[in-house]
C-alpha cells in the first residue's frame, strides 16, 4: 500500500476583533482533501473534550458558530484559495 504525507497547518491572527485564518498545505493538495484533514482535525479535538456530554456540547457550539459564519454575507468575502499573487 502506498503511502501519502501531506501537511495542513492553519495560522491565526487576531486584529481589530477579527480572526484572519492562513491555511498552509502540501503544495497541490486537492481542495477536498484539504477539507477532509480539517475536519478531520476538528474532530480530534472535539473527542478531545473529558466526557462525551462535552464533545456533544462542543460539537453543537462548533456547528452553531459554522452556521452563523457560512450565512454572514460578509464572513469569508476576502478569501482566496491558491497561491498569492506577488
Amino acid at each position: 500500500m502506498e503511502t501519502t504525507k501531506l501537511y495542513v497547518g492553519v495560522h491565526a491572527e487576531i486584529k481589530d476583533g477579527k480572526v484572519y485564518f492562513k491555511i498552509d498545505a502540501t503544495e497541490g493538495i486537492v481542495l477536498s482533501d484539504l477539507q477532509k484533514i480539517l475536519v478531520g482535525g476538528l474532530n480530534l479535538s472535539i473527542r478531545g473534550e473529558r466526557t462525551p456530554e462535552l464533545q456533544g456540547k462542543r460539537l453543537r457550539e462548533i456547528i452553531s458558530i459554522m452556521e452563523s459564519e457560512i450565512i454572514n454575507v460578509d464572513s469569508f468575502n476576502d478569501v482566496h484559495i491558491g497561491v498569492p499573487k506577488t
